[in-house]
């Protein structure tokens, strides 16, 4: 029997190259060994919510890249335990990389009070 497993982390690898906006092509072997790493430890991608790329190398012009390096993923066991679960992804100034926010339940926002 397999434990529940989520990781949500800066993996510094894309699995396609649709992940990628600019710059270099990514090396296609290296995007296709990162997904059967995945693969082989039973780990799916949990998508996300919010902006497509997670890091930005803070260039100008043709060298500007943004890449979503930063994801979560977990096993089918994980994934049967959290059903509502979700990871957002945060703008954030201060960092190359935006925050990521695992929720594991889906929550309204809240109202103000009257």
């Amino acid at each position: 029997m397999y434990m529940p497993w989520v990781v949500c982390e800066d993996f510094n690898e894309i699995t396609h190259a649709e992940e990628k906006l600019g710059w270099v092509e990514r090396d296609a072997t290296q995007m296709r060994d990162f997904r059967e790493c995945l693969s082989r430890c039973g780990l799916l991608d949990l998508g996300f919510v919010g902006q497509r790329h997670t890091w930005c190398n803070c260039r100008l012009g043709e060298q500007r890249t943004l890449i979503r390096l930063d994801r979560g993923v977990a096993n089918e066991a994980w994934r049967k335990m959290f059903l509502e679960a979700s990871v957002h992804h945060l703008a954030m100034s201060a960092s190359n990389h935006c925050m990521i926010v695992l929720y594991l339940k889906r929550t309204s926002p809240k109202r103000p009070a009257k």
